[in-house]
């Protein structure tokens, strides 16, 4: 069992789905990332940009699978054949 799968099948996968779906936790979300962006350097270096952007995509990454960790993945549906 994944720690995700242990999450979700805990007693506080409420508590979590109620977080990551309130008002509250999206605004947060969106300030810290505006945060984020706000502290980038102004670049006209390529590498540096290049890390800049790194850094945004992992922080969009971490954001997208923190608002998903209340989510169960539904089963797969079987296969017909014939």
């Amino acid at each position: 069992m994944t720690i995700r799968e242990k999450l979700q099948a805990s007693p506080a996968i409420k508590d979590v789905a109620a977080m990551v779906h309130s008002n509250l936790f999206e605004h947060c979300c969106d300030v810290a990332m505006l945060t984020l962006v706000e502290n980038f350097s102004p670049t006209m270096d390529l590498p540096q940009a290049a890390a800049l952007q790194q850094q945004l995509a992992g922080a969009k990454r971490f954001v997208a699978i923190l608002k998903d960790l209340a989510t169960i993945p539904s089963p797969p549906k079987p296969n017909r054949i014939g």
